[in-house]
């Protein structure tokens, strides 16, 4: 089978909203390591954690280690376009021919997709022989499929919100202390600052300095062909989003496309996002974890994604990063 094939075939939270049963914790993760020889032990590892701001975070520090001179593997999640966006090696995402190789050699031990893609990571980082990996944590700290070394040298913590309370739990403080499950061992913690001050902190600690000139994330303000692509689906990252749009194209209204997912709130993103000149249409995904049509139509007017933008509006696509896939 291809590698594809393999991935199509692997369950979990991320496919279908579920959360298999976690009593089990990191066990079917550590089997797997273990039979490769444990890779994520084999260079020191930043953890990043967080609600919000944890893949710009990792992309920052990858960089500043990159133009430091280091080999320095990277992981994300999730992908917005392609699987390869996850894994990446000096700032490049890994080739599909090393991509179906990894695929073919790591076991899958009835991992979840998430936990197989990131045993794959550590394997990658491992045969390149790299200096660093920075690494962004999936859903929460503790028992996440990232959190399987020996012990970090470096824990990052990004903004916190109220999220997946039904797993990490139902306050600031209760997620927080899931999300710190990661740090133990001499692991030197950074918290408390946007994105840029903890990666110029994490890089300073290493002795190393920030890039000058940051690379982009996929769907993290991606403008193509005049469209804005932003996978803002918080309330604190819809008002960021809101700021730069202002700063960005100021005067201008905005023709806003959305689509959630189940668990999320609507309202107070849209509240944030959608000002009284602009424009809102919500629409439906192709995916068994998306909001319905009739659950979306309580928050606006529910259509199609346009063939073609309004004029005198900046369009801007946002809400889920699973709708920027859908373009």
């Amino acid at each position: 089978m291809s590698y594809q094939e393999i991935l199509d075939n692997l369950g979990g939270y991320e496919k279908s909203g579920v959360f298999g049963d976690l009593g089990g914790g990191l066990e079917k993760m550590h089997t797997a390591l273990d039979k490769l020889g444990n890779p994520q032990d084999k260079y020191p590892i930043i953890h990043v954690v967080g609600s919000k701001g944890k893949g710009s975070t990792v992309r920052l520090i990858e960089q500043g280690l990159i133009e430091a001179g280091l080999k320095v593997g990277s992981y994300y999640s999730p992908h917005i376009y392609r699987v390869n966006e996850r894994i990446r090696f000096n700032g490049e995402e890994i080739s599909d021919h090393d991509l179906d190789r990894l695929v073919h050699e790591v076991p899958t031990d009835s991992l979840t997709y998430f936990e197989f893609l990131t045993v794959c990571a550590f394997k990658f980082f491992a045969d390149k022989g790299a200096d660093y990996a920075v690494i962004e944590a999936g859903l929460g700290g503790r028992l996440d499929a990232t959190n399987t070394a020996k012990e970090p040298a470096v824990v990052v913590l990004t903004h916190i919100e109220k999220e997946h309370t039904d797993i990490l739990g139902d306050t600031i403080e209760e997620i927080e202390r899931e999300k710190l499950g990661v740090l133990r061992g001499g692991a030197k913690l950074f918290r408390d600052g946007s994105n840029e001050e903890l990666a110029s902190q994490v890089l300073e600690y290493l002795g190393y300095t920030m890039p000058k000139s940051p690379l982009p994330l996929p769907g993290r303000f991606e403008v193509r062909d005049g469209c804005v692509f932003d996978m803002a689906h918080t309330q604190s990252s819809a008002m960021l989003l809101r700021k730069r749009l202002e700063r960005e194209f100021p005067g201008s209204k905005f023709f806003f496309v959305m689509s959630f997912l189940k668990g999320k709130n609507p309202r107070v993103i849209i509240e944030e996002l959608v000002h009284e000149h602009d424009e809102l249409i919500l629409v439906t995904m192709d995916d068994p974890r998306a909001m319905s049509s009739e659950d979306l139509s309580e928050f606006g007017t529910v259509g199609v994604i346009p063939t073609s933008w309004p004029d005198g509006y900046v369009p801007v696509m946002c809400g889920s990063a699973r709708l920027l896939k859908e373009v």
